[in-house]
């Protein structure tokens, strides 16, 4: 049967290019610190309440963010 629209190519690393290696990690991000890569544990319950939370709530805790970032 003829190759007809998205079937994968016979080569899954034709595009070694875009692979990232396993050297290669995501930036570290300097809110989490240097020396982990876990989220803290405060920050893992605003991110698992976010959804269920009122809008005005929402708003106030982005509020205080930017307002310390801009300390």
């Amino acid at each position: 049967m003829p190759k007809v629209g998205v079937e994968p190519t016979d080569d899954p690393c034709k595009h070694k290019h875009l692979q990232k290696t396993i050297d290669e990690k995501a930036p570290k991000s300097t809110v989490l610190g240097a020396k982990s890569n876990q989220i803290p544990p405060e920050l893992t319950t605003v991110i698992k309440a976010w959804p269920d939370l009122p809008e005005p709530i929402k708003a106030g805790i982005l509020a205080m963010v930017q307002a310390a970032r801009q300390s």
